[in-house]
């Protein structure tokens, strides 16, 4: 039986695990393609099944932070993603996904709405998703599906911030209440802000994702989304994990000492030391890792609950910094390392073993679904069909991205072509070829300045014509209360 090659365990136990085998990946590989999550065959087969008789259900599943150039399908070289490397394998992998914005509220609307944040409304971290926006678990739900959502986001991803529209059923997960000085992800948790409530780990998700799965006394399909956080600042992965990727316990920024030292770099890295940005990187990579055995655990339970035909997504929201352009976290630029993210679609109606090449985004997946399950998306976005991404991939219109928070910093891009221009409210332009310049050193605007107008241009028109197209909403706006101040700032989102 090919699930003793992982070792899993109860929810009370140390985290003790053997990391999967390669036999054990392609034994994974080949029952997401053929088995239980009924899957399709390679790019060299350019025939599809017929879409299930049934329903399939959707496993939709977003890694807070996670940059793709992090993990091994997308040519990482340290080992942090064995599970989604292997559902990968035994699906599509889009080479140039992209988020639409480099903070979570944004990226997740976007995600289900199909829409760009300066449509949908929610654009700062005082706005929220306005219930006039429809939504993929609405469309979901009036289909017959059951909806529901396991968030470990509790600053964007939740009821508050307009996100539970279609779900049945909404979790906003939480760790134990601790001390202060506690390292880990932490927010505020009592109204005085004395108390402190961890956030939920990568465990803690997949076992209430298992839980769920267990309890389920319906056979309507569903929709369950996923949210994990571990790779978002503070990096605190459990000690098995940080010591596999070279950081030993008496290491200073495993302990309460990194907060200090992110928010004290966040804007300016010149302070900072070859050694310390490395010890940064390994705890972040230890946290994918850690998340992804998570992950692994879940789809080894859609398998052995022999659920139906599952079509499995797994992306980010954004990706993360660490001093390639001057600072550290994210939700401050729109350079690649904070766009460019993952997109794995693996399962019914799948082709496996894929590449799609052409560029795509978080708005693209919601069209996607809908190809896929036969659940209809609005009319309004654009249709999209899998198998013609695969095989027969039609010209792509500009990608935009957009960044709007909460102190000042207002951007955004467009990616034509290999060019990407990035454009300030100012009016201030960089322009970079990501052919020649994929790390985005060399500004080429003053060199190529017809080319430079012609995409700002560009932004200038699609944004007007956001503004006055029909599915543009006013955003909801919060009062940014003390306590939601604090939380925000507990989780590095304010300074």
């Amino acid at each position: 039986m090919f699930f003793s090659h992982l070792t899993l365990f109860p929810p009370a136990c140390k985290v003790t695990v053997l990391m999967p085998g390669r036999t054990f990946l392609g034994v994974l590989a080949a029952a997401l393609v053929g088995g239980a999550l009924a899957g399709a065959g390679d790019q060299r087969d350019r025939s599809l099944p017929p879409r299930p008789a049934t329903p399939p259900n959707v496993l939709l599943i977003v890694v807070d932070t996670l940059r793709a150039d992090h993990l091994g399908s997308y040519g990482y070289e340290r080992d942090t993603s064995p599970y989604l490397d292997g559902l990968a394998r035994a699906g599509t992998r889009f080479v140039s996904a992209r988020a639409p914005s480099s903070w979570t509220g944004a990226s997740v609307a976007s995600l289900l709405t199909g829409l760009s944040p300066i449509e949908h409304g929610l654009e700062h971290h005082n706005s929220f998703l306005p219930d006039a926006q429809e939504t993929m678990p609405e469309a979901f739900q009036n289909a017959g599906y059951e909806t529901v959502a396991f968030s470990a986001n509790p600053a964007f991803v939740t009821p508050e911030m307009g996100f539970a529209q279609g779900f049945d059923r909404f979790d906003v997960l939480h760790g134990k209440h601790v001390s202060r000085n506690t390292p880990g992800d932490v927010h505020w948790g009592d109204a005085s802000m004395l108390t402190l409530v961890e956030v939920a780990t990568a465990q803690r998700v997949t076992e209430t994702a298992i839980a769920w799965l267990a309890e389920r006394s319906t056979d309507r399909p569903f929709l369950a989304y996923l949210h994990y956080f571990d790779p978002h600042a503070g990096y605190y992965p459990p000690s098995a994990f940080a010591e596999r990727f070279g950081v030993p316990a008496d290491e200073p920024l495993r302990g309460p000492s990194q907060k200090q030292f992110v928010y004290r770099h966040m804007r300016d890295v010149s302070g900072t030391t070859a050694p310390e940005l490395e010890t940064l990187v390994a705890l972040y990579d230890a946290e994918i890792a850690f998340t992804d055995l998570q992950i692994g655990r879940v789809l080894l339970e859609t398998m052995a609950r022999k659920i139906g035909p599952t079509v499995i997504i797994v992306t980010s929201d954004h990706g993360e910094e660490f001093g390639e352009h001057g600072g550290l976290q994210h939700s401050r630029t729109l350079f690649e390392e904070l766009v460019h993210v993952p997109l794995i679609i693996s399962g019914a109606g799948v082709p496996g073993n894929a590449t799609v090449e052409v560029p795509a985004s978080l708005l693209d997946v919601w069209p996607l679904l809908a190809d896929l399950t036969g659940v209809p998306a609005p009319p309004h976005l654009r249709s999209q069909s899998l198998h013609e991404l695969v095989y027969d991939p039609p010209p792509r219109p500009p990608f935009f991205a957009d960044l709007a928070v909460s102190w000042g910093i207002h951007t955004s891009a467009v990616i034509a072509d290999s060019s990407k221009l990035i454009v300030d409210l100012e009016g201030s332009a960089s322009l970079y070829d990501l052919t020649e310049d994929p790390e985005e050193r060399r500004d080429a605007a003053r060199h190529s300045p017809a080319r430079a107008d012609a995409l700002s241009a560009a932004i200038r028109t699609r944004r007007a014509h956001a503004r006055t197209s029909p599915t543009h909403n006013v955003k909801g706006r919060f009062v940014l209360t003390p306590k939601r101040r604090a939380r925000l700032e507990a989780l590095g989102y304010l300074e």
